[in-house]
């Protein structure tokens, strides 16, 4: 693997595994702003001997995401079969590759699909997913795929990685914390960059604290149409009440406890499909 990545040992241990032998689908497990896209452009660049910067004009890649909904229907796998049947006039090992990123959002139409190109493998060909959990794929798509987690980077992998990039040392603390070692996030967080996807999530929880029990309520309407960003928020919120925990004083205890109890029965409800606007209330109320 590349240098520039700061991998988990044995993660890393796997995927350099993986490219020796990249006979079968790879799947690539982590939280959000684990770095799961980037390794997966990695992986597909030296599958086809490639950096990076090449990869983004090689005319055998293609990458299926979320639409707007924040789905992948079946239309776009549909697309990825018609994709995987053209011919390539290139010689080599592994020459056409597919990334499907964010891979949990496929519908179970999507899925079905996707089943049959993995029960029917092209040659030469290899498909990458990237997702936040396995637990919403069909146990037939996980049975034919090589998952491989990233597990978080130990904190002196991460300190000496961002100390070469010449970050202030306090600064790096901070953004490993409220990221929980995420690196995505934390790259993020000290370049100010506000297009990481739990970016916005952040801010908006440092606004949230920052405000009266009252003025938090009038965040609820515009949230309310986000759910990924109620999932965000809330998750944001969490890691930050248990770094605040760590350091809390008797005056503060309690808020921050408050902050995290409040944070996971939201994050609950949602994965319960409460109603959104619900949730959110008590979720301003109770931090």
């Amino acid at each position: 693997m590349t240098n520039n990545l700061v991998l988990n040992s044995l993660t890393k241990h796997e995927l350099e595994k993986y490219l020796l032998t990249p006979t079968q689908p790879l799947l690539l497990v982590g939280a959000q702003g684990s770095g799961k896209s980037y390794l997966a452009n990695e992986l597909a660049a030296q599958l086809v001997k490639k950096t990076t910067d090449q990869l983004k004009h090689y005319p055998y890649l293609t990458v299926a995401q979320p639409d707007a909904q924040q789905t992948i229907g079946i239309d776009a796998i549909r697309q990825l079969k018609h994709f995987l049947s053209l011919r390539t006039p290139t010689e080599g090992i592994i020459t056409r590759l597919v990334i499907i990123k964010d891979a949990h959002k496929m519908t179970t139409e999507a899925q079905n699909a996707l089943l049959k190109i993995l029960e029917e493998p092209t040659k030469g060909s290899i498909v990458i997913m990237t997702a936040s959990t396995q637990q919403t794929l069909l146990p037939t798509i996980r049975s034919r795929v090589m998952i491989i987690a990233l597990r978080r980077p130990s904190n002196q992998q991460l300190e000496k990685h961002f100390l070469d990039k010449g970050q202030p040392p306090d600064k790096i603390r901070l953004a490993l914390a409220i990221s929980n070692r995420s690196i995505g996030l934390a790259t993020s967080l000290l370049d100010s960059d506000s297009v990481h996807p739990l970016a916005k999530a952040t801010e908006l929880a440092r606004l949230i604290l920052s405000k009266e029990p009252y003025e938090r309520l009038n965040f609820v309407e515009d949230i309310a149409k986000e759910p990924d960003l109620i999932e965000d928020l809330c998750t944001i919120l969490g890691q930050m009440a248990q770094l605040g925990l760590l350091k809390a004083t008797d005056t503060t205890f309690l808020r921050w406890y408050r902050v995290l109890t409040s944070s996971y029965e939201a994050r609950r409800q949602l994965l319960a499909n409460a109603q959104p606007k619900l949730l959110l209330t008590s979720l301003m109320l109770g931090i």
